[in-house]
């Protein structure tokens, strides 16, 4: 180990990143602001859809437009929870496999089974999913703000010299 290794920060950095990938379990996870970001936004379409509902119900005119517009709320809402329920939330590394969790299930891959991960196309905000293709189970969908990723790309990276990573 080098001699600036006990003095300087990076150090630190580099023998517990060291320990990680050698000894235990490497994971990244999404940020708690952006599970509060997609419950806000799953709230706020669900909340608003049956709010325009029940005025819809007590309105003497336009009624039919609070209906349509209330329920294209909760359709929007809907969908944005059937969505989130297929992108994973969390990826570990360990012992060779790469496991992908979602709110109710995990999925399991042999790191030497992921090809890349990837941006969405035209996915300039930084917003939409990661993909990460795979030989085994196709494109496995990750939430975009995980802490931690760069210390689980660069143990997968070990893991599996091939996978590749373009501008992330």
């Amino acid at each position: 180990m080098p001699a600036w290794c006990g003095t300087h920060a990076a150090g630190a950095a580099l023998r517990r990143l060291r320990r990680r990938i050698l000894g235990r379990v490497v994971s990244c996870t999404t940020s708690p602001a952006w599970r509060w970001y997609q419950r806000a936004g799953l709230g706020l379409g669900l909340g608003g859809g049956l709010l325009l509902l029940v005025v819809a119900a007590f309105a003497r005119s336009g009624a039919v437009a609070l209906l349509v517009i209330g329920g294209a709320w909760i359709a929007a809402a809907g969908g944005g929870l059937w969505f989130s329920l297929r992108v994973a939330y969390e990826l570990r590394l360990d012992e060779g496999q790469v496991i992908f969790a979602f709110p109710r299930r995990e999925l399991r891959v042999p790191a030497g089974d992921v090809l890349a991960i990837q941006r969405s196309r035209l996915d300039m905000s930084r917003m939409r999913p990661l993909l990460v293709l795979t030989s085994s189970s196709g494109v496995v969908r990750v939430n975009p703000r995980l802490i931690g990723l760069f210390d689980f790309l660069l143990a997968l990276r070990q893991a599996n010299p091939d996978v590749a990573v373009p501008d992330l």
